[in-house]
């Protein structure tokens, strides 16, 4: 039985220049919205108003504050995925290969987040840099990564381990 303590573990945040380009959008459309609802008079339109302007706002900075890329791997798995939602589990003996790869969030893959493409499944909440894994299945998995060579070492380690073992 493998140790299931991490050997690597990192959180990351979305950028803050993402979240404020999404709020320089936002913030003037949601300002448009309760200005056209408050100036209709009726006090329902303006409650209306007021929720189309500050709900958005609200959803965006909470990404930021509680949302978070969490990718950890243990001695015979990875772990990765956002709170909430259901993260993805690779046992290191189905990894076929591994290597550090930069990439282009919009082009490749249309933004940031959980993405499926293409190229792949993404994990990422910024920078340019991942881990690309080949599964024995073929599937293609990107793992985001401010520290790419130590979670591709960690990997690697495992890996290694497991084909010993």
């Amino acid at each position: 039985m493998q140790s299931t303590e991490p050997v690597f573990r990192e959180e990351q945040r979305f950028s803050p220049l993402l979240i404020g380009a999404t709020l320089v959008v936002v913030v003037p459309v949601g300002i448009l919205a309760a200005y056209s609802a408050i100036s209709d008079g009726s006090s329902q339109n303006a409650i209306t108003g007021i929720l189309v302007a500050v709900l958005p706002i609200i959803f965006i900075l909470s990404l930021y504050v509680w949302f978070r890329l969490q990718t950890a791997v243990t001695a015979d798995e990875i772990r990765v995925g956002f709170p909430i939602f259901p993260r993805k589990q690779i046992h290191l003996s189905n990894i076929r290969t591994s290597e550090v790869t930069g990439y282009h969030p919009l082009r490749d893959f249309g933004g940031w987040g959980l993405r499926f493409g293409a190229k792949g499944t993404m994990f990422n909440a910024r920078g340019d840099r991942a881990v690309r894994l080949v599964l024995e299945d073929g599937a293609v998995v990107f793992i985001g990564s401010q520290r790419p060579e130590q979670l591709l070492q960690a990997i690697s380690k495992g890996r290694s381990a497991d084909q010993r073992g």
